[in-house]
């Protein structure tokens, strides 16, 4: 019947999808039970916005549940990402936390290493011995930078 409305439709013969046929035919989804029990196969023409025609043995009821179906795996699907997007910022946002406290913690670590050359270069300074020194120049800069350590 499929066959015969595709031909009727297009004017082409469909062939190529027997084999499939075979396998599918004894599926739920395309037979049709029609209240009083008696059995038989209606054909739902179609037309989707692509302009493509599809041949679909459903009832009514049966394509409102399948499209029931369908949009809730949709909403299912989109509610998954919108949690995955959730989870994805949450992840990003702590990992950029975690950066900058790394960021914080070496810059304080460098400016104890500063602090410490610093310490070292004065302690330097303050051992000097200023007598030995023959340029007068020399002698009144170290003496001006003990000075200086001594207020600090």
């Amino acid at each position: 019947m499929a066959k015969q409305a595709y031909y009727e439709d297009t004017g082409k013969y469909f062939s190529g999808m027997d084999g499939c046929w075979a396998i599918l035919k004894h599926a739920i989804k395309w037979q049709d039970i029609t209240p009083s029990g008696r059995k038989g196969k209606i054909l739902k023409h179609l037309k989707f916005q692509t302009g493509c025609h599809f041949f679909f043995p459903l009832k009514k009821v049966k394509f409102q549940a399948l499209m029931r179906i369908q949009l809730e795996t949709l909403n299912k699907t989109v509610s998954d990402n919108q949690a995955r997007r959730i989870q994805l910022e949450e992840r990003r946002v702590a990992s950029l936390e975690r950066q900058t406290v790394c960021e914080e913690r070496e810059t304080v670590r460098r400016e104890r290493e500063m602090e410490m050359k610093d310490r070292e270069m004065e302690e330097r300074i303050m051992q000097m011995d200023l007598f030995v020194m023959q340029d007068p120049q020399m002698k009144a800069y170290y003496e001006h930078r003990k000075a200086a350590i001594l207020a600090k």
